[in-house]
């Protein structure tokens, strides 16, 4: 799955829910807090549907995720885009204009961790991905996640909050790929719309999104 023309995932995790009784602020994080951040989203994503299609097998799943993660979103730790919640029970990573995932890695990930027999259909899905990812300056969010012990208490907002309001701030639009239908009306919340859809083969279906400057 891309991000410009190359393989990306944008797994926002299960955050459909996350509405009500939030605890504390969202706040800036840096590299000494990235196992943290990849445990936790290693967490929220376990049942997320395009995630679990790469990955079906528990094993596999917990040797292959934590790995994307790293490769789509961890330039944001350096473009102190990165973001923690609830003494890390929730964490956003943002990737600014300018700033890109390491695709060269992604697709290595895909390679060695994703099964023969569904690599075709990810391919289609990548090209399928890079098509509607934004050309132009915008801002990319390839992960937010809240434990599930946590969700349900406002933190996908909070987390949410400092980027968008920079990007209404800086006139600049977001971007993301909902690979949940279940968090589809929390992002449309934010000020997020579909632009399309994408699907391939036997890969659930996944929604991207663009929220412009409001």
């Amino acid at each position: 799955m891309a991000s410009g023309s190359a393989a990306t995932i944008s797994n926002p995790g299960d955050v459909s829910c996350i509405r009500s009784n939030p605890i504390g602020r969202p706040v800036r994080i840096h590299a000494d807090r990235e196992a943290n951040v990849v445990a936790t989203l290693t967490l929220a994503f376990s049942s997320d549907p395009a995630n679990r299609w790469c990955w079906p097998g528990t094993a596999d799943y917990l040797a292959g995720f934590p790995q994307f993660v790293r490769a789509l979103g961890g330039n944001a730790f350096a473009a102190e885009c990165a973001f923690e919640i609830a003494g890390g029970s929730g964490a956003a990573l943002w990737l600014p204009p300018g700033v890109e995932p390491d695709e060269a890695e992604l697709i290595a990930i895909v390679q060695r961790t994703v099964h023969a027999s569904r690599q075709n259909d990810l391919y289609e899905v990548m090209q399928q991905m890079a098509r509607f990812h934004p050309q132009t300056p915008h801002w990319y969010l390839p992960f937010i996640g809240v434990e599930p012990l946590q969700q349900c208490r406002g933190l996908g907002t909070l987390l949410l909050r400092p980027i968008l309001d920079r990007c209404d701030d800086e006139r600049l639009p977001a971007y993301l790929e909902s690979t949940n239908p279940r968090n589809v009306p929390f992002y449309e919340s934010l000020g997020f719309r579909g632009v399309g859809m994408i699907q391939a083969g036997t890969s659930p279906r996944i929604v991207p999104m663009l929220r412009e400057p409001q």
